[in-house]
């Protein structure tokens, strides 16, 4: 895998890979310390406050740039 991101890397000008939960697998653990940087992407209503707070203490170790809340609810009309 890793020769294959720095394949990409030199091909193209940006590279976005799309991993498991960070909590769920050690595969994607493996896969973040191949990354340049990361974006934690959090489902609203999915995930609770405590897993967020987790993953981002897993992920700032491994130079996370920022969390994006995903499908937060609709407002009320």
């Amino acid at each position: 895998m890793k020769e294959l991101l720095e394949y990409f890397e030199q091909v193209y000008d940006l590279v976005l890979v799309d991993a498991p939960s960070i909590l769920d697998t050690v595969d994607a653990r493996i896969l973040a310390t191949l990354c340049n940087a990361i974006v934690l992407v959090s489902r609203m209503g999915q995930i609770t406050r405590t897993e967020v707070v987790e993953a981002k203490e897993i992920l700032e170790k491994l130079n996370l740039v920022g969390i994006i809340a995903n499908q937060p609810k609709k407002a009320n009309r």
